[in-house]
């Protein structure tokens, strides 16, 4: 059976994973370190030691949260109210996006209308006004 890392091991037995680094430093068990510095641990000497977890014992840590709680049902209404103000937000954003975009075409229009119209003599000799 292949060797082990330290984080599947705690899923697999009863044990921590500071107890673990201390029992492979202390000589408890036997394991050894790859090329990245990693422990690996042989399943054969974990069950040596310590107690393989149970399946019961993994759900345990798990709760079940009850849905029809009135703690559930305030917090899901206020959810549902923050993102129907989220909504409303950015239908908000999109407006004013859509109003600033028409401003700016509005104030591009009336500069190019306040460039002097070219005299008579520009208009002749083709002389472009300085500045």
């Amino acid at each position: 059976m292949p060797n082990i890392t330290l984080r599947k091991a705690v899923e697999e037995f009863d044990v921590s994973r500071p107890t673990l680094t201390k029992a492979l430093k202390s000589g408890k068990i036997s394991g050894e370190k790859d090329g990245k510095g990693a422990w690996r641990v042989d399943p054969s000497e974990l069950s040596r030691v310590y107690n393989p977890r149970s399946k019961e014992q993994v759900n345990e840590q798990q709760p079940e949260h009850p849905k029809n709680t009135p703690d559930f049902n305030y917090l899901q209404g206020k959810v549902d109210a923050l993102e129907a103000q989220i909504e409303d937000l950015k239908e908000q954003r999109d407006r004013a996006e859509e109003r600033a975009s028409s401003s700016d075409a509005r104030l591009y229009g009336l500069l190019q209308d306040m460039r002097p119209a070219p005299s008579f003599l520009q208009r002749v000799f083709g002389r472009k006004t300085k500045g």
